[in-house]
């Protein structure tokens, strides 16, 4: 895909690969609409993207409603989305067992349905076109499974099975389907991520702090979801350790098991695992 004046929507564009992947099709010469739940973070996307950004919206992609509405302004204003960027998303870690139900409630609806979500207002009026991309961002564990990362992981395997689903389905109407799998990427996911014991505060420091040591930043991954747009790749891992452990994965699972479980526990306080 030539990116030239192309019109491109990014949710969760406020802050991290979100604003970076807007930043960077702004640069390559698409005309952006952007969306966040936080709005004065959105406000500085726009300020640094410029005239670019033709459209801007307050948006929580869990709600069904306000992304619909969303949608439709987006389409009925501007015009219908050559590419999607569905990248909204949140952490969450812990025990199974204490992760209670509300918990899963919020990150299946942030990073499964908001997913969904934008899939599904905005692939019809693609697909009837004949041509967009649309990309999903999941997650290095949506491709391999850690522990204590039960709800997180879960919600993303759905967004690539969704993703793999879609793009074989679409695969003959001009409409390419891409999903991004990055590993430990330097954002700020960690300071709104929910842990599922008593000691938030302290898991989001050495969290945060983790992420920091490796410092694989953005706009690494702004850069490959963009060169995966052009060329229209399907599954995309982004990041050292995820394609080694998804390569394990696919030669020894029971391997890749063992081995990912004893790197965190050593790597990451033994009480509780946080990617």
């Amino acid at each position: 895909m030539n990116l030239n004046n192309k019109l491109a929507y990014v949710s969760g564009a406020g802050s991290g690969i979100g604003r970076e992947t807007a930043l960077v099709l702004a640069k390559s010469g698409c005309r952006l609409a952007i969306t966040d739940i936080c709005e004065d973070s959105l406000g500085e996307t726009a300020s640094l993207i410029g005239e670019s950004v033709v459209f801007i919206h307050r948006l929580d992609v869990a709600d069904e409603s306000a992304y619909r509405q969303c949608a439709d302004k987006l389409i009925g204003d501007i015009g219908v989305p050559d590419i999607v960027v569905n990248n909204a998303g949140v952490g969450l870690t812990g025990f199974f067992n204490d992760c209670s139900l509300l918990n899963w409630q919020w990150i299946i609806g942030i990073n499964l349905k908001g997913v969904i979500h934008g899939c599904h207002f905005f692939a019809p009026a693609m697909l009837e076109r004949g041509s967009g991309q649309i990309v999903n961002i999941s997650s290095g564990l949506g491709l391999f499974a850690a522990p204590k990362m039960s709800a997180y992981c879960a919600s993303k395997y759905a967004v690539v099975g969704l993703s793999e689903s879609l793009r074989s389905e679409f695969s003959t109407s001009g409409v390419g389907v891409t999903v991004i799998c990055p590993g430990i990427v330097n954002t700020a996911i960690t300071k709104n991520m929910r842990v599922a014991s008593g000691e938030q505060a302290a898991v989001r420091a050495t969290t945060s702090a983790m992420y920091q040591r490796r410092n694989y930043t953005p706009d690494k991954i702004a850069a490959r979801i963009v060169r995966a747009i052009e060329k229209n790749h399907g599954v995309v891992p982004v990041c050292p350790e995820t394609h080694i452990a998804y390569a394990l994965k696919r030669l020894s699972p029971r391997f890749s098991s063992a081995i990912l479980s004893r790197l965190m526990a050593k790597t990451l306080d033994p009480s509780i695992v946080r990617c």
